[in-house]
């Protein structure tokens, strides 16, 4: 009796091992980085759609003594000017001169014309931008016919700040900035691009004023005021429905947070109903460097997700994960000229850390759970790129340009960055896996065999018994070893996802150009490009190109019309956008076919050639802002296949304090 026991409980384990070794197990998670980790962006935004505030620079104002008044001492004369000669200048050609005044010379000329002449320099030093610089009739005899202007070319004295008595501000920081302009002949658009540089440093509200202080000095008095520290609460339901759809958000800015013109920003978001599945957060840290306006910056980002079993449909696997990212930034400006565009080159390097694991919950010989994927990707990039932004007019409507162009180097082996070996032994541990698995297949399937005939087997012929038990007790022993040797590549370590043709040392290209123009009857009208190129075949999942089912490469269109409602604080729009991703390796036997397609239900054929999926949908928008509180509300008439969730009607509203 007790060997018939004990054969049915061989019998039993060995179908129990079988049933849990063939149980086919995902091998890569629903859904996709980017759905989780872009709601997390956008919370940081705040009024501007920027995570940083910066100083708000005013116009140059003229002081009443900086203005040049006539001041002539041309009488009541009147005689034929034989010469003219011009005194004082330094910075205009005197060609440039001479021809305001030509007309007269060899004409009879009065008190009223020489005052002319002199206002036609002061006028032509006015058009060239030395605003507080004048021409002058001094007191001089003219009965030969020859007259003498002289230009009082104003130069900028001390630069004087205002308003420091209740604000941290270092002083050095807006000086620096314009000091070596001190002694020159004060140029207003010259000066105004330098201050342009004090319009980086964040935080402050600067009021430049010019003062006369004595005959040829003007002063530069800068007025500073505090900025509020900005923050805000909101809710959206953008999120993915894998993890929540519906969001909170709360952003803070702390302007000159140590007194060193310094901006510190903090975000941070969580599921509304469900923060165990859900929640991240974003600092920004940036302050500015040397007297040239550079600024460092450094920002850190940080999420978990769990996905939400009943989003996933089943309940006996736990996929969750995290993403890292750390980044440093140095930018400066090659030029800051609003008319002509303002250019700005950056570099630096970013540190990203992914982890994705897979957890099966339901095995009898793991009651706590079998990490079935336990995958990450580190990777270190360095940046480097050049910003432009330019204001013009065009039909007499203002419109706003701005253009980027920068790339990313993966750097394999840095920092402990994924490399060709990782990609290596994953595909390698993933065949003996396979090999071991099939191995483990047989063995289990000559175990039940054995166990099955030990099973029926009569102990009163001890000779077949016998055997049989030799049987049963070998295919075990193979069975344990096998098993064993399975349980070395049980757990899918390694790059997350599939790493067929994944490249570590990629180089990727990002385009950014948009146009903001006005219209008639107060309409808007923006356009934007965003494009992401490499030709690398496959890069980590972190760096792929977002939408259109993503890809290594790819690129959005976007246009908006729009218009403010009267004056009742609601803009309204209408816009389109398309997009385009290209991949490679996405054959279904890897696990990795496409949901985008060219219609309902039916998916582009691909290979491991290149395929390409693209999606367009219109859209509507309708934002409101006032002192208190904000809301923007976008319905999509049509959804993607791939779409994070199944809201046609998406909205992001809270409160600024």
């Amino acid at each position: 009796m007790k060997i018939k026991l004990f054969a049915l409980l061989g019998l039993l384990g060995v179908l129990t091992t079988s049933a849990h070794a063939q149980t086919a197990l995902p091998l890569n998670q629903p859904g996709r980085l980017s759905d989780y980790e872009d709601p997390l962006k956008r919370s940081g935004q705040l009024r501007d759609g920027s995570m940083n505030s910066g100083t708000v620079l005013d116009k140059i104002q003229l002081d009443e003594s900086a203005k040049p008044k006539p001041e002539n001492q041309a009488g009541a004369l009147k005689f034929v000017l034989n010469s003219l000669k011009v005194i004082g200048n330094s910075a205009l050609d005197e060609k440039l001169i001479a021809e305001q005044v030509r007309s007269y010379i060899g004409s009879p000329i009065t008190g009223p014309d020489l005052q002319d002449m002199a206002a036609r320099i002061t006028r032509l030093y006015a058009e060239r931008g030395f605003l507080t610089s004048r021409c002058v009739v001094p007191a001089q005899k003219v009965d030969d016919g020859n007259v003498v202007l002289q230009i009082e070319e104003d130069r900028l004295g001390a630069v004087q700040l205002a308003g420091l008595t209740s604000y941290r501000f270092d002083p050095r920081f807006f000086i620096d900035q314009v000091n070596d302009l001190r002694g020159k002949v004060i140029n207003v658009p010259e000066l105004d691009e330098r201050l342009r540089l004090v319009a980086r440093i964040p935080g402050a509200r600067v009021k430049p004023t010019l003062k006369k202080t004595s005959f040829g000095i003007t002063d530069l008095v800068l007025e500073l005021s505090d900025i509020d520290n900005l923050g805000t609460i909101s809710f959206s339901n953008d999120g993915s429905k894998l993890t929540s759809v519906n969001r909170m958000s709360v952003a803070k800015t702390f302007n000159n947070l140590t007194g060193a013109a310094d901006v510190l920003s903090l975000s941070g978001t969580t599921a509304l109903n469900s923060p165990q599945f859900f929640g991240g957060f974003n600092a920004s840290y940036q302050r500015p460097v040397g007297s040239s306006g550079g600024r460092l910056t450094f920002n850190l980002s940080n999420l978990y997700y769990k996905l939400d079993p009943k989003a996933v449909g089943n309940s006996a696997i736990r996929y969750q994960g995290d993403s890292r990212t750390l980044e440093l930034l140095y930018e400066e400006p090659f030029r800051l000229n609003p008319d002509y565009g303002n250019i700005v080159w950056f570099a630096g390097g970013e540190h990203k850390s992914v982890n994705a694991s897979t957890v099966y919950n339901t095995p009898f010989d793991y009651p706590a759970g079998f990490k079935y994927v336990d995958a990450g990707d580190r990777i270190f990039a360095m940046t480097s790129g050049v910003r432009l932004e330019r204001f013009d007019d065009w039909l007499g409507y203002r419109g706003r340009s701005t253009a980027s162009l920068s790339f990313k180097r993966a750097l394999p082996g840095t920092l402990g960055s994924i490399s060709p070996d990782s990609v290596s032994n994953k595909l390698d541990n993933l065949a003996a896996s396979s090999s071991a698995t099939m191995a483990l297949n047989s063995a289990q399937s000559a175990a039940t065999t054995a166990a099955t005939l030990l099973a029926s087997s009569n102990p009163a012929d001890s000779a077949s018994y016998n055997l049989a038990l030799a049987n049963s007790l070998k295919a075990e022993a193979n069975l344990s070893l096998a098993r064993s040797n399975a349980e070395k590549y049980a757990t899918v370590t390694g790059p997350i996802g599939d790493v067929r043709g994944l490249q570590t040392n990629f180089t990727k290209f990002y385009l950014g150009l948009s146009r903001a123009q006005g219209l008639p009857y107060s309409f808007l009208l923006d356009g934007s490009l965003s494009a992401e190129w490499t030709s690398a075949k496959r890069v980590p999942q972190a760096y792929d190109f977002v939408g259109a089912d993503n890809g290594p490469s790819g690129f959005k269109l976007n246009s908006l019309l729009s218009r403010p409602i009267n004056d009742s604080g609601f803009v309204g729009g209408v816009g389109w956008t398309y997009l385009r991703a290209y991949s490679y390796y996405r054959d279904a036997s890897g696990g990795g076919s496409p949901a985008c397609s060219k219609s309902p239900g039916v998916y582009s054929a691909t290979s491991i050639d290149k395929n390409v999926c693209s999606d367009n949908y219109p859209y509507f928008s309708l934002t409101y802002r006032s002192k208190f509180v904000f809301s923007d509300f976008t319905y999509l008439p049509k959804l993607a296949p791939y779409a994070p969730n199944n809201n046609k009607l998406r909205f992001n509203m809270g409160i600024y304090w």
